[in-house]
């Protein structure tokens, strides 16, 4: 018989990550797309249904860029929405001078926005660690089905 080592665990070839972002620069260029997209959108919906939801759309886009691009991408998208929505949506329109009465609002929607950034953020890093143990896991396991398979074959001939 001779001496074997145990299987070699975690040299998989690498897999290939998701199609984009690839970079941080392409990462924030998504960010900036999606909150045009997002802008855009409420622009219609408030043209077409005269009801903008600014906020619930904006939530939306940051909660796709910090899954797609990462934190700093998503905390980009939350200041361009804050900054958005202020601009845009609430009184004085076109200002960043606000109201009293519109302050909660902008604060609000500006811890929401940082929150769900950060949430959103942890889920896809909590999502790769399970990705990436998981391919461990499947690495080990094949490596010792083969030293058994080996070891069952040589049993069999002694």
């Amino acid at each position: 018989m001779t001496p074997r080592s145990l299987p070699v665990v975690g040299k998989r070839a690498p897999k290939p990550g998701p199609a984009w972002p690839r970079s941080a620069i392409s990462g924030y260029a998504v960010a900036v797309l999606v909150f045009a997209a997002a802008f855009a959108a409420v622009a219609l919906l408030g043209h077409v249904l005269d009801a903008a939801p600014p906020v619930s759309l904006f939530l939306c886009a940051i909660i796709f860029v910090a899954w797609f691009a990462g934190l700093g991408p998503a905390l980009l998208v939350c200041a361009l929405s804050v900054l958005a929505f202020g601009w845009f949506y609430l009184l004085p329109l076109n200002s960043l001078t606000l109201a009293s009465r519109a302050l909660p609002r902008i604060v609000l929607f500006g811890i929401a926005s940082l929150f769900i950034a950060a949430v959103s953020a942890a889920q896809r890093r909590t999502a790769a660690s399970l990705t990436r143990a998981r391919d461990q896991l499947q690495d080990a396991v094949s490596g010792l089905e083969a030293l058994n398979a080996e070891l069952t074959h040589e049993n069999a001939r002694a």
